[in-house]
């Protein structure tokens, strides 16, 4: 159908999909750019962080535009999230 491969794919954090295109890149069948859909991610966050009002940081790490800013705000939901909490957190960094 398609003449060529798709340049950009965009998901949610599906662990599965990213290892799937990462195995893509690996192989050299696909050498494509990955990005994950910020509203997907943060609606899913929404469902199971404990806190909600650190949601409005997830939100604003997704915005940042420096890694300095971006680190920062990391720090701050680091010092604020319970364990469970913390376990999202890896999906961003």
């Amino acid at each position: 159908m398609f003449q060529k491969q798709p340049g950009v794919v965009i998901t949610d954090e599906q662990k599965s999909i990213s290892s799937a295109l990462r195995e893509l890149q690996d192989e050299g069948i696909w050498s494509g750019l990955h990005l994950h859909d910020n509203y997907h991610i943060l609606r899913n966050l929404k469902k199971k962080i404990s806190d909600k009002n650190l949601l409005r940081y997830f939100a604003a790490a997704t915005k940042c535009h420096t890694d300095g800013e971006y680190r920062r705000i990391l720090n701050i939901i680091r010092t604020q999230s319970t364990q469970s909490d913390l376990n999202l957190l890896e999906k961003f960094e």
